[in-house]
């Protein structure tokens, strides 16, 4: 399931895949080589917000980005990442950033950019992303505490209870598993849940193929 990220509708106008061709925006095509991408007038003209959003969209292709390759076609967006988070350090937009980092293998560096957006603003969207990061790498305990913190960021967030309930019935946990479903749908019903969505169809953040 895919979690609708905060941020993620209306599109900035100042981001690498605003405007005419936008669709040229896939992982497999070394677009951003171009000797534009990497001019300093316009990445100077990028804002986190836009690149946050072209960066999900890279993710939306549904294909594994964890190859050289991708990740060469990539380097010009990796250095316009890092130049736009000096710039312009935003939490919530440091951290969906920091998904593109994860998907294209560089989880070292997808934790580092959480750890920044940390230092700026503790947002839940942060831990969310920590905790796919986290169960990328196997670590299934550390994805649990970032769950937790997200948690403590958010306790509205009935969303979150499902993640944890995921992990616990993973484990073999379904008497924990259950309780936290419960708890998660009693969330959504009240009048102070959030989470985005109806119980029935949650919004998770974008996950690997396969």
């Amino acid at each position: 399931m895919r979690r609708r990220l905060p941020g993620a509708g209306a599109r900035d106008s100042r981001s690498p895949g605003g405007g005419p061709g936008a669709g040229a925006g896939s992982p497999r095509v070394a677009w951003a080589s171009a000797p534009w991408f990497s001019d300093a007038r316009f990445v100077g003209a990028l804002t986190a917000a836009g690149l946050a959003d072209a960066s999900l969209n890279i993710t939306d292709y549904g294909s594994d980005l964890d190859s050289d390759e991708v990740r060469e076609h990539l380097r010009p967006w990796f250095r316009a990442i890092a130049v736009v988070c000096d710039r312009e350090p935003a939490a919530a937009d440091m951290a969906r950033m920091a998904i593109l980092l994860r998907f294209c293998g560089r989880t070292d560096e997808s934790l580092a950019l959480c750890e920044r957006a940390d230092s700026i603003e503790r947002v839940m969207l942060t831990e969310v992303v920590r905790a796919g990061t986290w169960r990328r790498l196997g670590d299934r305990q550390e994805t649990a505490a970032a769950f937790r913190r997200a948690l403590r960021l958010d306790p509205a967030n009935w969303s979150l209870y499902l993640d944890l309930a995921d992990l616990a019935a993973e484990d073999g946990g379904f008497p924990a598993a259950a309780d936290l479903v419960g708890r998660g749908l009693a969330q959504a019903r009240s009048p102070t849940g959030s989470g985005g969505g109806s119980p029935s169809a949650p919004h998770r953040e974008p996950t690997l193929p396969g």
